[in-house]
């Protein structure tokens, strides 16, 4: 015989109106203070809820958020940037920071422009992040809560400007990001032989 497996729990929790194309702003991550690697850790959001979890059913976790990032130029005129953020997202279970942490995924987005606008430009781009991952051999049978959790990590980037006669100068301007729009949910999934 087979394995058969059957979904068993369902919970979900999501924030913005995906119909709306830019949602106001759920988390602000600061950015990390040199020589730290990684900003603050916040939550994203509220906590799901898995019930009827047995030892031998697997719990999948699903994440998608949208972030935002960007920069202000110090200068007017002639300018190329190239310039990348990077970002830390972590599922946890039981408790967010000091509960059991399941997976950790780091994504980055990399803005490139070139413009000769007359006022201080300001540039942004919006990432998209999705990952899964899976809770299993839970020791012993209950319900368990889930906490989706972002931090911001380095940000790096170089300027060349009319001012910098052409040089390339270190970004020392960025903006802290921001995540408009998250959508976490989580099943639990019957892994029984039949």
């Amino acid at each position: 015989m087979g394995k058969e497996r059957l979904l068993k729990w369902y919970d979900f929790h999501q924030s913005s109106n995906p119909m709306v194309p830019v949602g106001s702003v759920i988390a602000t991550l600061v950015l990390p203070v040199p020589p730290n690697s990684v900003g603050t850790e916040v939550q994203v959001g509220k906590s799901i809820k898995l019930n009827k979890i047995n030892q031998d059913d697997r719990e999948e976790l699903n994440a998608t958020i949208v972030w935002n990032y960007g920069l202000q130029s110090p200068t007017l005129g002639l300018q190329i940037v190239v310039a990348t953020q990077r970002m830390q997202f972590s599922i946890w279970r039981d408790a967010p920071f000091t509960g059991k942490r399941l997976c950790t995924v780091l994504d980055s987005g990399t803005l490139t422009e070139f413009t000769t606008i007359t006022s201080l430009p300001s540039f942004s781009n919006t990432i998209t992040t999705t990952f899964k991952c899976t809770d299993d051999n839970v020791k012993k049978d209950s319900s368990h809560k889930y906490y989706l959790t972002a931090a911001a990590r380095n940000a790096s980037g170089i300027m060349v400007t009319e001012a910098s006669q052409g040089q390339p100068v270190p970004i020392t301007t960025f903006r802290n990001p921001t995540i408009t729009e998250f959508h976490f949910n989580g099943y639990v999934i019957d892994e029984n032989e039949t």
